[in-house]
């Protein structure tokens, strides 16, 4: 089975790119704009993807940026985290 890596986001906006920028996100690492918006469950489970405001709000340890959906009441914006 191939290793799984690169980087998983909803939309293009500031807190996407400046999240993105903070954790060092080069072109070259393969990133994918999801249309649905969401992260599937496997994805945000791996901490080989780098996922941006795509869910798991807040599970920063599991590189998953977000502070929106549930359980996210009072988080920081994804650049923050």
């Amino acid at each position: 089975m191939a290793k799984r890596s690169g980087v998983r986001v909803g939309k293009i906006d500031l807190d996407t790119c400046g999240a993105a920028l903070l954790l060092g996100v080069s072109r070259e690492e393969g990133v994918e704009v999801l249309r649905g918006g969401e992260a599937s469950q496997e994805d945000l489970a791996d901490p080989q993807i780098l996922c941006i405001e795509v869910g798991g709000s807040g599970q920063v340890a599991e590189r998953n940026f977000d502070h929106h959906g549930l359980g996210s009441e009072g988080l920081f914006s994804a650049t923050l985290q």
